[in-house]
Formats: structure tokens, sequence, C-alpha cells
């Protein structure tokens, strides 16, 4: 695949784990430092609400 979007991708990956010694750790605890620094989320790590099982499961029944 000759994509140049996905070689920037690529490339951009291999830099930031090159720059940590591929040591994924390394590479999370960099992310939740930029993440808490930005007041941003990076990682995933968003603290969104989420229905209870209990209602899940009455509108479950109801569909």
């Amino acid at each position: 695949m000759n994509n140049p979007l996905i070689q920037e991708v690529r490339a951009a990956r291999e830099a930031l784990a090159a720059k940590f010694d591929f040591d994924l750790h390394r590479i999370f605890e960099d992310a939740m430092k930029r993440e808490a620094a930005e007041k941003i989320s990076i990682a995933g790590t968003s603290k969104r609400k989420t229905k209870s099982t209990k209602t899940r499961k009455i509108e479950n029944v109801r569909k």
C-alpha cells in the first residue's frame, strides 16, 4: 500500500516509539502527562457516564 497519509502516521508512530526506546509503559506515561497538562483525553480514559446494568436490562426488555 502506497498511501502517503498512512506512511506519515507510521513514521510518526515509529519516531514516538524510538523516543521512548520502544517501551510501552514510558509511552503511556508520557501520553498521560500530556493529557493532564492539556486537559484532553489522549489515552481513552475519559470519564463518561454510562447507564446502569438495571437500566440496560429494562431497555432490552422493551425492545
